[in-house]
């Protein structure tokens, strides 16, 4: 399985959204604005922690309503270089409305303890994320693993609708709702796409697309695509494709060298050999994606 420390680049793209299941689920945005002590905020439990961020249980006071609080010190993200950044990613995960990707309820500034912080209001995630679960499986059955490459192929439709690229497409981002439904997180490295195209490398090592190792100046939502189909494989497997050293991970991404095990279905093979593709432009779409086979028969 992919690994958090396989990152290729910032550590920032760690930050981990995975926290505890609510009690009640807020429906609604606020109504007024956001301050501190509006919430109980346990900070000896940390629900999740990434290098600039921690994420804290934050109650109501006024509701009971529970939330998921992620709490960042400007000084390190100023260090960091990335204050622009995350500021940038909450704003696209603030415009996003789906029921596949994790909702924020806003963000809003105080000092503590002499320190200036941001503070990110989200909605919880019930099961954790999908590296959870996937650590307690080897291997998802084929039915669920078809049921999550299904809702993420419609979240990304969705953000690609947008005009936003995500990634960061990994098992680290995606989350899990109380009903078993994906929720798409992670939003450190999604960008608004100029003419249909983005530029820069990010992400974890494993999952990056061949055009962006290739050194491509821009490149379009089928990186997003690519991602998706390393998942599946990993989902059925329970390793990535071409997971090996940091050298021998990105030649094996560049000569498309993997091998699909037999135990996973002829009908879920083809769908991966379909997805990672090296040329993009002859990579399966997200819709093509939705009306495969193996898709069809199990949603």
């Amino acid at each position: 399985m992919a690994s958090p420390e396989n990152a290729l680049m910032h550590e920032a793209s760690q930050m981990k959204d995975h926290t505890l299941s609510p009690t009640i689920e807020p429906s609604q945005p606020f109504s007024k604005d956001l301050n501190l002590g509006m919430f109980e905020v346990n900070q000896f439990k940390t629900l999740a922690k990434g290098k600039f961020s921690r994420i804290y249980l934050a109650t109501d006071r006024e509701t009971g309503l529970k939330y998921a609080l992620k709490t960042m010190r400007k000084t390190d993200l100023i260090l960091g270089r990335v204050e622009e950044q995350a500021r940038g990613s909450f704003k696209i995960q603030s415009e996003m409305d789906h029921p596949n990707v994790l909702r924020v309820f806003g963000q809003f500034e105080a000092e503590y303890e002499h320190e200036s912080y941001i503070y990110i209001l989200m909605e919880l995630s019930k099961k954790g994320s999908l590296y959870d679960l996937m650590k307690q499986n080897i291997g998802l059955p084929e039915p669920q693993a078809a049921k999550l490459v299904a809702q993420l192929a419609k979240a990304l439709k969705y953000m690609h609708g947008k005009n936003i690229l995500h990634r960061d497409i990994n098992p680290e981002n995606i989350l899990i709702g109380s009903d078993g439904e994906v929720k798409v997180s992670g939003f450190i490295w999604s960008k608004p796409m100029v003419d249909g195209r983005c530029s820069g490398l990010c992400g974890l090592l494993d999952y990056l697309a061949p055009e962006m190792l290739h050194g491509a100046e821009n490149y379009d939502t089928m990186v997003d695509v690519w991602c998706l189909g390393v998942l599946t494989f990993e989902l059925l497997a329970g390793k990535a494709p071409f997971e090996d050293d940091m050298m021998m991970t990105q030649k094996r991404i560049k000569n498309l060298d993997m091998e699909v095990p037999s135990s996973v279905s002829a009908e879920a093979t083809d769908l991966i050999h379909k997805i990672l593709v090296l040329d993009p432009r002859k990579r399966l779409s997200l819709e093509e994606i939705q009306q495969h086979p193996w898709i069809l028969m199990h949603n």
